[in-house]
């Protein structure tokens, strides 16, 4: 009897130098094991790769970030089966973060600095920190003297630590304190 398929499960690759970390491999192989079904990573580099490869059904399961559902829900081309909640709650933060070295200390000294960004896709890291500067009348296409994405979370916040962005978008978890 000929072995089923591999069902490809779209995903963000979590670091550049392995595409899936340990606690998703383990998510993957559970969920395997759960089902009965063999299941593999199908990696993306971006969240638009990341919707190219669930709306064209390269992927026929995915675990996709809120602006990748919100379109491949508008589409059709998505169905929730579960949803996550983080750090016990449901709320979802993002922030924009400096140096502890820097200068900056409140919205109007970011003008005339360098934003590093996730992606233009990603919620936390790019989408919901411009609509705020925007709610607060600070239009990010002036307000920043330059703009770049770096790629993901990680990455952005590199680009503060050593100096080449001076601010940047990302998601937060607060605890109780």
């Amino acid at each position: 009897m000929a072995a089923s398929p591999e069902i490809p499960f779209g995903l963000m690759q979590q670091k550049k130098d392995a595409a899936v970390g340990t606690d998703f491999a383990e998510f993957l192989a559970w969920l395997a094991k759960a089902t009965g079904l063999p299941i593999k990573a199908k990696p993306a580099a971006t969240y638009e790769e990341l919707d190219r490869i669930v709306a064209s059904g390269e992927a026929l399961l995915a675990w996709v970030p809120p602006i990748v559902f919100l379109r491949l829900d508008r589409i059709g081309a998505a169905t929730p089966l579960v949803t996550h909640t983080r750090a016990a709650g449901v709320t979802y933060e993002s922030v924009l973060i400096v140096n502890t070295a820097s200068s900056i200390r409140a919205l109007d000294s970011l003008r005339g600095t360098r934003a590093a960004w996730v992606d233009p896709w990603s919620a936390a890291g790019y989408v919901l920190p411009r609509l705020k500067l925007a709610t607060l009348g600070m239009d990010p296409r002036e307000t920043f003297k330059e703009e770049r994405f770096a790629g993901s979370h990680d990455a952005a916040v590199k680009a503060v630590l050593d100096g080449s962005a001076d601010v940047a978008g990302t998601y937060a978890r607060r605890d109780a304190d």
